[in-house]
């Protein structure tokens, strides 16, 4: 799925851009050889050092939803930068319970 970061403004009101720095998991990221359909193909994110991230919506299906942190650097027209962050989930199920952030431990990017 592909996630962009909009509405971010400076103080002025006006556009700042968006360039995406990281992107971290609470669930590791893994690779199975020959993966196909529905197999984890990894890494889950990707995207760095674009305006737009990627990340896999699935989740292990022994815990309690995935949650991403994508970490991103605004730049407006005077070159004043700051960095931020969102968090994007994939839930566990379907039956309207969050997914749990159990820490951003895992660089999403990556296979761990």
């Amino acid at each position: 799925m592909e996630i962009k970061i909009l509405g971010i403004t400076d103080p002025e009101g006006e556009s700042v851009n968006i360039t995406i720095l990281g992107i971290t998991s609470d669930e590791p990221t893994t690779s199975v050889a020959g993966a196909g359909k529905d197999k984890d193909e990894g890494p889950d994110g990707k995207g760095i050092d674009t305006s737009t991230a990627q990340v896999r919506s699935e989740r292990s299906g022994t815990m309690n939803g995935r949650v991403y942190e994508i970490i991103f650097k605004a730049v407006d027209s005077q070159a004043a930068v700051t960095i931020g962050s969102v968090k994007v989930s994939v839930p566990f199920s379907m039956d309207g319970n969050p997914a749990i952030d159990d820490g951003q431990n895992f660089d999403a990017t990556k296979i761990n």
